[in-house]
């Protein structure tokens, strides 16, 4: 082996150890819509009771989340809407993404609160470039591409919670979501579950 390729090993080790060191000191969320209701499921009770609890509720799920480094995993569904290849140096993956992930019940995930709507009523972000190291030799920028196109990339993110968002919608209800703060992506195949290639700051 080169010297070459034993630099490139030991990038890729440090690469792939980075994000799992990370993420074994994080908080791990169950899913993405238990985070999105602890800030952004509205309490409308009509007695003044059941509205305490309800808001008492809302503040114990908060506290689980509170001042934590969590780690989710997004996995994929939806996310060949909101991924997009790019050119990467050699050895490495490259994404761009759209960050909005939709939990349902009308709230979103997102990396900044959003300023403003389209024409449409959709929430208007920037998108996120994310360059890593590829996990092995035997991967190129090429496959990364490729798995993009195909709808074929799981992700996990390790992150904290800034604070849930709210933007009025002319003759709707508003637009509601979560604003977070990540640290380390890390891009996995689908379909193997093989990790592709990380990000850690």
């Amino acid at each position: 082996m080169t010297r070459l390729a034993l630099s490139l090993g030991l990038l890729t080790l440090l690469a792939t150890d980075a994000f799992d060191a990370a993420k074994a000191k994080a908080t791990e969320v169950e899913s993405l819509q238990k985070l999105l209701d602890a800030y952004t499921a509205p309490c409308h009770a009509t007695d003044p009771l059941e509205q305490q609890d309800c808001d008492k509720r809302a503040k114990t799920a908060q506290a689980a989340f509170k001042g934590k480094t969590l780690y989710l995993n997004l996995g994929n569904v939806g996310l060949e809407r909101l991924l997009e290849p790019l050119d990467a140096s050699p050895g490495k993956g490259a994404v761009l993404i759209t960050p909005i992930f939709d939990g349902g019940s009308g709230v979103a995930l997102t990396f900044a609160k959003p300023q403003k709507l389209d024409k449409d009523g959709n929430v208007v972000v920037s998108r996120v470039p994310v360059e890593g190291t590829l996990s092995d030799d035997t991967l190129m920028a090429s496959d990364v591409k490729r798995l993009v196109r195909t709808g074929q990339l799981g992700l996990e993110i390790i992150f904290t919670v800034k604070g849930p968002w709210e933007i009025k919608r002319k003759g709707g209800e508003p637009v509601r979501g979560l604003e977070i703060s990540p640290s380390a992506f890390r891009f996995s195949n689908r379909r193997t579950g093989k990790p592709l290639f990380s990000h850690v700051k």
